[in-house]
């Protein structure tokens, strides 16, 4: 999910779609490209070629693992549009289904039902049948909790979770959803402490780190959440999502020349990135004393000082 540059990430692509050209089946490369391209943060371009030639390959091809399709799923969602999508999402469900037998391909069937094509109701069914089929499952607790909290019923959200706890308690799936529980009930000690664990067993969860520094700004600890963010980036030097929440972090508590000297560093990374734009602009624009600044050519600064996080 994090590669060195965009560069070397083109270059994958390019070498998955050389290597599938005469191995269209090789199931392994078909799901190494799937996962290089759902995890891309700008999906456009060349890109939407790659995400229909995967789908149309996992449509027709046999021999996919339900976990494949539900990503080609996913993909399909990110790209395929026009009045041919529903009917691509029911082959794959119709695909899916032919090895609805297992709890595992029934907690897939259900994902896709919840994450892709917004029906709760239908992903419940799927839930409370591969439950029923293996209630010590994970996953297909996770998705009956994730059903709850879709459907609005808090209480049982609540008592889903909780079961997960006494019975997964260090699994990553349950710490995030305790977290994000605990962050949106006020009880930021505690989702703090989930999101930290999340992190030592995960240090790229996106969500974990940004519920984390959201946890400790509501707690008056900015600098921790600095910290925290420098921490990320000494090992994921080309996070562009790490590094613009750095530098709105430092212009909210009011240190501009931090946030001036990250935004232009996260512009260095990706020059096409809006969002770092934007962020100039406003910094500019909010110069104290000579009004407009314009913007220098940017130099490449050096990596962040590596810090540990414990």
């Amino acid at each position: 999910y994090y590669v060195p540059d965009r560069e070397a990430e083109r270059g994958g692509l390019s070498a998955l779609s050389r290597h599938l050209a005469v191995n269209a089946n090789d199931a392994r490369a078909n799901f190494y490209l799937g996962t290089l391209l759902a995890a891309r943060r700008l999906m456009e371009g060349p890109d939407r070629y790659y995400r229909e030639l995967i789908f149309r390959r996992a449509i027709e091809s046999s021999g996919f693992s339900p976990s494949f399709l539900l990503m080609a799923a996913r993909l399909a969602e990110a790209g395929v549009e026009g009045p041919d999508r529903e009917e691509n999402l029911r082959l794959l469900l119709q695909k899916m289904a032919v090895d609805k037998g297992s709890s595992a391909a029934t907690v897939d069937i259900g994902r896709l039902y919840l994450d892709v094509i917004g029906q709760p109701r239908r992903a419940g069914e799927y839930s409370k049948n591969a439950l029923e089929a293996n209630p010590m499952s994970l996953r297909a607790g996770v998705l009956a909790h994730d059903v709850a909290v879709a459907r609005n019923w808090p209480s049982l959200a609540l008592s889903l979770l909780d079961r997960l706890r006494q019975r997964h308690p260090a699994a990553a799936a349950v710490r995030l959803r305790t977290g994000r529980t605990a962050l949106a009930e006020g009880r930021y000690r505690t989702a703090l402490s989930e999101f930290h664990a999340l992190l030592g067993i995960d240090a790229g969860n996106d969500e974990a780190l940004q519920g984390a520094v959201k946890a400790f700004r509501m707690l008056g600890q900015n600098s921790a959440g600095v910290e925290l963010l420098n921490w990320r980036l000494a090992r994921f030097p080309y996070d562009s999502m790490a590094r613009l929440r750095l530098a709105e972090l430092y212009r909210d508590v009011g240190n501009r020349d931090d946030a001036l000297r990250t935004a232009k560093a996260e512009l260095e990374n990706n020059p096409t990135s809006q969002a770092a734009l934007a962020m100039l602009d406003d910094l500019t624009i909010r110069e104290p004393a000579s009004g407009l600044v314009g913007l220098p050519q940017y130099k490449r600064h050096s990596p962040y000082e590596e810090k540990t996080w414990s």
